[in-house]
């Protein structure tokens, strides 16, 4: 990440954050059990991401919802992306794949079929 849209990301979420939590027990997210998640779930991931490869991403999306067919998850990789897709050129293409998956759970949870796919 170049170092001022970097910095920029880190005044933004650190003034938004106002319970300032700290990063010491990382360990924690390797925790979380991805077969008790059970609400829609978007995972999105870039393929030239370092800290988040796409086997680590495909295992946890496999696991969402205990591998259940009803299991309501997206899984979405967007090319020549890496960690910070939403700071940099990608961001365009991420904002657009969670608009859909935003809309698609809120036209459905409203009981209004699909919703309309950007085209």
């Amino acid at each position: 990440i170049p170092p001022e849209p970097a910095r920029n990301f880190a005044e933004a979420a650190l003034t938004a954050d106002p319970i300032k939590a700290t990063w010491t027990n990382l360990h924690q997210f390797n925790d979380c059990d991805p077969a008790r998640v059970n609400v829609p779930t978007l995972v999105i991931a870039g393929d030239q991401d370092p800290y988040a490869p796409l086997r680590v991403q495909s295992e946890l999306f496999a696991n969402l919802g205990g591998n259940s067919p009803e299991a309501d998850r997206t899984w979405s990789v967007i090319s020549g992306a890496d960690h910070a897709v939403h700071l940099l050129d990608g961001r365009d293409r991420f904002v657009r794949q969670v608009k859909n998956f935003v809309d698609e759970c809120c036209c459905s949870a409203a009981g209004g079929g699909e919703a309309q796919k950007e085209r």
